[in-house]
């Protein structure tokens, strides 16, 4: 079954080293640490009524088809620490979750290549032990135009969380939002514009702004925007684009230093075929801090990388490396440096049955941002999802799965284990 979940991430937004909500842990669908890749999900274009294609007017000149999608999925799972508290402190219980989604679409076939598209999946989450209803909401746009030399886009995304929520861990990268903020309610803005632009047949240049921001009721909150530029030799349709990339970000925190990074490095693209490509990034991050008392300065090798592989439409594999620096978002005073490994798999076979896992290790390193003050915190983090399902139509899938959580901190009250197993189903139509 082809899953529309809103906005599914396919291009990595690389650079900003506090990327995407706390930890970000936001990701592939994302992600590596603070990245993230945006792709729409498949499907012929028509008018959601007449099934016709339909001309669209309009400001932007929006283009000659459009398409709405609508899916939804439900579970019900065990979890035996529905807080992620520590050793001691842990609930266990059952949870209903039930998500519908919304996807409208338009895009053009004509040279300009222009395309909009507006996702919108509520979450309800319900659990056995507080008895409470939550309800998420997460919203995505994304709009490109393609000149030929030129190509905009410009995306954005807005996540509302409550507590215990019930996040979709098979998503790659997922995991990584709750090692710190655990389950913490949060309100999340992100938006970005970025620029392609064909110098000539052999140098591109690729400009990025973008700006996010976390609110937490009862954590630190920050925000932080930030641009870089990245010169590519090589073409846009050669194989392989490489060159040097430099950047400035900026990071308001609360109960935390103010800070300005500024970045430089170099950056590879490699794509052997629609369903085979590489990305890697690497390079320096060097920050000062502001403020009384301020630490002064730090410096950090950072990267990110990926790797896709799909040597058929049964198979399909993501690989993602990614070492950021971030500030904390439950120690104040304090950033973190936090390097991530990533895989994500799924694998058809006979009898439309699949298999679908996630899995990932991270390792982090805590650092005082105030002058005279020494940390010796360290974490490792490990998650697992494996998913077991079948396709009982072409637009709809029954499954079970499992997810495995641990965090192994030098800070007693900051580890935790979580064993969750459920039942899911899913359709769109």
């Amino acid at each position: 079954m082809k899953k529309s979940k809103a906005i599914t991430i396919a291009v990595f937004l690389l650079s900003f080293g506090v990327a995407f909500a706390g930890e970000n842990e936001f990701g592939i669908a994302d992600s590596s640490e603070g990245k993230s890749i945006v792709a729409i999900a498949g499907g012929d274009l028509m008018d959601a009524a007449s099934g016709k294609s339909v001309e669209a007017g309009g400001p932007l000149d929006l283009p000659t088809t459009q398409r709405v999608e609508l899916a939804f999925d439900a579970d019900i799972r065990y979890d035996e620490n529905i807080d992620l508290a520590p050793d001691g402190f842990e609930r266990d219980g059952f949870t209903y979750t039930f998500s519908p989604d919304v996807l409208f679409r338009l895009m053009g076939d004509d040279f300009t290549e222009q395309m909009l598209t507006v996702g919108y999946s509520p979450t309800l989450y319900f659990d056995d032990v507080d008895h409470d209803l939550n309800i998420n909401h997460d919203f995505d746009g994304v709009y490109r135009w393609n000149s030929g030399r030129t190509i905009v886009t410009l995306t954005g995304q807005y996540s509302h969380v409550e507590g215990n929520n019930g996040r979709d861990l098979s998503k790659q990268g997922e995991a990584l939002f709750l090692r710190e903020q655990r389950r913490a309610e949060s309100d999340r803005y992100s938006a970005e514009l970025n620029i392609d632009y064909a110098i000539s047949s052999l140098v591109d240049a690729d400009l990025r702004v973008g700006y996010q921001r976390a609110d937490f009721d009862t954590l630190n909150s920050y925000a932080t925007y930030g641009t870089e530029l990245a010169l590519l030799y090589g073409g846009r349709d050669a194989i392989t684009r490489i060159g040097p990339y430099v950047g400035y970000e900026r990071v308001d925190a609360q109960a935390n230093a103010d800070q300005n990074a500024f970045q430089a490095g170099g950056r590879v693209e490699w794509k052997y075929s629609a369903l085979t490509s590489f990305y890697g990034q690497a390079g320096v991050d060097s920050r000062d801090f502001e403020g009384s008392g301020a630490a002064g300065t730090s410096d950090e090798i950072v990267w990110a990388a990926g790797l896709r592989w799909s040597p058929d439409e049964m198979f399909s594999s993501e690989l993602a490396f990614d070492r950021s620096v971030l500030p904390s978002v439950t120690s104040n005073g304090q950033n973190y440096v936090i390097s991530t490994i990533s895989l994500a798999i799924r694998k058809e076979f006979l009898w439309s049955c699949f298999v679908r896992g996630v899995g990932s290790y991270s390792w982090s390193e805590y650092d005082s941002t105030v002058s005279g003050v020494s940390v010796a915190r360290q974490d490792d983090y490990y998650s697992a999802y494996i998913e077991l399902g079948h396709e009982i139509t072409d637009r709809g899938e029954v499954s079970v799965f499992y997810n495995f959580l641990e965090n192994d901190s030098s800070l007693a009250l900051q580890s935790f284990q979580n064993n969750t197993v459920g039942l899911k189903i899913a359709f769109e139509f």
